[in-house]
């Protein structure tokens, strides 16, 4: 019975459109309802109701704007506004809203410090890497961007699929966090913090995925019990606190550079609606012992994730693997 139950929850968990669901033509993205929203005839609050989705439901874009979408919902289409849809899926080539493509990364050559508004920053120390946006070395940092000092790094571009060889680096990204992150929940909460994600790290650094092969982030660090040596720490709950706190932001990093690859993603969801502050709204990735990431490399070489801690610099990298 209980093996028969987690079979289901694991359907629950999986896209319809995995499990065969028609995707309607021109659809870019699949998307979660958050709350009960009307769909109305004409992009505007006054415009007449149609259909309404339910919370929780799954509806289709069609067309994709910063106040207003066009959607369809079993069977009806309409206007919904944006701010009521999240955990978007892809479903066609289209970029995710929010997602901003990196160039390569910066490879740290002199001691810099960076910072944006609202975060205090990071010290960087020579030999760092640090995924960049373009070779001026603008880095995405929480939900906004701060650029490397000039001079202090230099600039190391990605590789294309097709042209790279073994060894080769394909794609990366990098999340941030200091010795304040946590901190308002106490300072041994916040040591817990970085504790768990040096962990997580040591866990998922160095795997191999063999072409055709899924990678699981939970068959390497769940369950995320103390018993599996993790230990409390601040996180996105209804206490704000819980064993394996930061956790999270590893399964967020590498699922922000997976986005740079032509790999499937097979499992996947958001932390909340609100999303979390080192990652932009609907780009982060939420992990736990009944809810895992997990995608399929469908390249045809095996690919190596490196995953580096580096004093907050976390940064997930996609390399072409060695001896293929």
């Amino acid at each position: 019975m209980r093996r028969m139950l987690c079979l289901l929850l694991a359907l629950l968990l999986v896209p319809c459109a995995a499990l065969g669901e028609e995707v309607p033509e021109g659809a870019l993205y699949r998307a979660k309802v958050y709350r009960n929203t009307g769909m109305r005839e004409e992009p505007a609050k006054d415009g007449k109701y149609g259909a309404v989705a339910q919370q929780g439901d799954w509806a289709y874009i069609l067309e994709y704007g910063p106040d207003w979408c066009y959607c369809s919902y079993n069977g009806s289409e309409g206007w919904m506004m944006t701010e009521r849809l999240y955990e978007l899926w892809k479903v066609s080539d289209a970029p995710l809203p929010g997602w901003t493509p990196m160039a390569g990364v910066a490879c740290i050559t002199k001691e810099t410090h960076v910072e944006t508004a609202g975060y205090t920053g990071n010290d960087l120390q020579p030999g760092y890497l640090v995924s960049v946006m373009n070779e001026a070395g603008d880095v995405p940092m929480m939900r906004g961007s701060a650029r490397l000092e000039e001079g202090s790094f230099v600039f190391l571009p990605f590789v294309r699929a097709e042209e790279a060889g073994p060894g080769d680096l394909l794609y990366a990204f990098t999340t941030w966090y200091n010795e304040r992150t946590g901190i308002n929940k106490g300072a041994d909460l916040a040591r817990g913090r970085r504790k768990n994600i040096a962990l997580g790290v040591e866990r998922v650094n160095g795997a191999v995925i063999a072409p055709g092969e899924q990678f699981s982030f939970n068959a390497l660090c769940a369950p995320y019990t103390a018993r599996n040596g993790y230990v409390k720490a601040p996180n996105i709950s209804v206490e704000g606190v819980g064993v394996s706190g930061g956790v999270c932001q590893i399964s967020t990093t590498i699922y922000e550079a997976m986005l740079g690859l032509d790999v499937r993603l097979d499992e996947w969801g958001v932390h909340r609606y609100l999303g979390v502050q080192y990652a932009p709204v609907n780009l982060d990735c939420a992990v736990a012992t009944w809810k895992d990431f997990a995608f399929t490399n469908t390249y045809d070489f095996p690919l190596t994730l490196q995953v580096v801690t580096q004093d907050g610099a976390l940064t997930a990298l996609f390399f072409r693997a060695e001896g293929d």
